[in-house]
């Protein structure tokens, strides 16, 4: 480990001739508090903050320039990132209580927006990378088998925000393309590769959420396949990976005591009804009325923290007229798309769509139409971001409901928006 870490401070940054050992100690800093999130927001805002006062010390004081390397696409995230947090606190204006509570609101667009810069500045080349996915697999591989040993109740997660399991889904959608990087890149015995795809899989399992079985199982479809025809993966982790799959569930199942069963069988009959009540838990009910409200302020949306409330009048008004099968008054609307229209209105969420949109369509054309089809971080981008679409479908908790799991979401911008088409590929060598 100390001389990986020697060896890894050689390549950071340097302020004149002189190599800066502190360059390098912040940076880890940062990369492990980033990664650390899982355990409490507090984790990344030490990091966040500690960074910010550095790159502005070195900015004063070695006249540190403080924009980052951009590439095209890359200026375009910054310019739509930067729209959105524009836009969305002059609608947070419109609708504000008082002055705190609009600062409030509106500093989760503007977390991004700086949190995507910082990264830009400090993970900005291909050590950076590795040295940052390799410190975030082991945090969150300790991360994710701590969160099971909670649920099947042999330890307690420190943080309580996964002791909802709703609360799984934003974070395993968005961690584990990050995961298969680094699984993928390392040079390791098809065994130990299947065995770490097989924990990942188990993640996705405890969650018991269809709409993250959806994104997560698509997003692994999506990087084994990628990285199979770019020979990153051979078939030698087939046979491996299903019996380590097969054994691992029937232990933890036979542990638990025949506990999974009931919660996969009433997964798969929600997945597999043809009924939009059961299939969405009823939320299309939730969603007629985040769309009736919508339609009302369709520009500048209603602000945060209103939705209970019209929710509620929403229900007293038509539960009868319209025949609805749910009275409970719920806080969010169970959809990203529909939560920021409403909040901020349809224009604001345009424009967090097409940063989504963005990176999927640049990864798409790299994957099928450049010479370069087996870089690992571009199949990561085009299948995070593509979770991320349908994950939106039926959550929201990377926006205000879940602010710290967001920061997986801004720390792939940044250093989508750093990322040199022309680099070679990261393959196993």
């Amino acid at each position: 480990m100390k001389d990986f870490l020697n060896k890894a401070g050689r390549t950071m940054t340097t302020v004149g001739s002189k190599s800066s050992h502190f360059d390098f100690w912040i940076f880890l800093l940062f990369v492990t508090a980033i990664s650390s999130t899982v355990f409490g927001p507090v984790c990344h805002y030490i990091g966040l903050l500690t960074a910010l006062f550095f790159v502005l010390y070195k900015s004063i004081k070695y006249n540190f320039s403080l924009t980052p390397k951009l590439t095209k696409n890359g200026k375009l995230i910054f310019i739509i990132l930067s729209l959105f947090f524009l836009y969305s606190a002059f609608s947070y204006l419109l609708n504000y209580e008082n002055f705190s509570s609009w600062a409030r609101d509106s500093s989760v667009p503007l977390e991004m927006l700086a949190g995507a810069w910082l990264v830009s500045l400090l993970i900005n080349d291909d050590k950076r990378r590795d040295i940052f996915v390799k410190t975030f697999f082991y945090i969150n591989m300790i991360a994710g088998l701590w969160i099971v040993a909670e649920q099947i109740g042999i330890a307690k997660f420190p943080s309580p925000t996964f002791s909802n399991h709703n609360m799984l889904g934003p974070y395993l959608y968005l961690a584990i393309p990050l995961n298969f990087i680094y699984i993928i890149q390392q040079k390791m015995h098809s065994f130990l590769r299947a065995l770490y795809i097989v924990i990942n899989i188990i993640f996705v399992i405890f969650s018991f959420s269809s709409i993250t079985y959806a994104a997560c199982f698509f997003e692994i479809f999506i990087i084994l396949f990628f990285a199979y025809r770019a020979k990153l993966l051979d078939l030698k982790l087939i046979p491996y990976f299903c019996a380590i799959s097969l054994g691992s569930i029937f232990l933890l199942n036979f542990f638990i005591g025949d506990k999974i069963t009931p919660l996969l069988m009433r997964e798969m009959k929600q997945i597999s009804s043809g009924d939009i009540k059961t299939l969405t838990t009823k939320r299309d009910e939730i969603w007629l009325a985040a769309l009736y409200y919508i339609k009302q302020k369709p520009f500048f949306g209603w602000g945060v923290n209103k939705f209970a409330a019209v929710h509620k009048e929403f229900l007293e008004a038509f539960a009868d007229t319209l025949k609805l099968t749910s009275k409970r008054v719920f806080v969010h609307v169970h959809n990203l798309y529909l939560m920021i229209a409403f909040e901020v209105g349809i224009p604001g969420m345009l424009i967090f769509l097409t940063a989504m949109l963005l990176p999927i369509w640049d990864s798409f054309k790299r994957l099928f139409f450049s010479a370069n089809k087996g870089d690992v971080w571009v199949i990561a981008f085009f299948s995070m971001f593509l979770g991320q679409l349908i994950y939106s479908l039926a959550g929201e908790m990377i926006h205000h409901m879940r602010a710290d799991v967001a920061v997986l979401l801004w720390v792939c911008w940044g250093i989508f928006s750093v990322y040199d088409k022309n680099e070679k590929t990261q393959t196993l060598a």
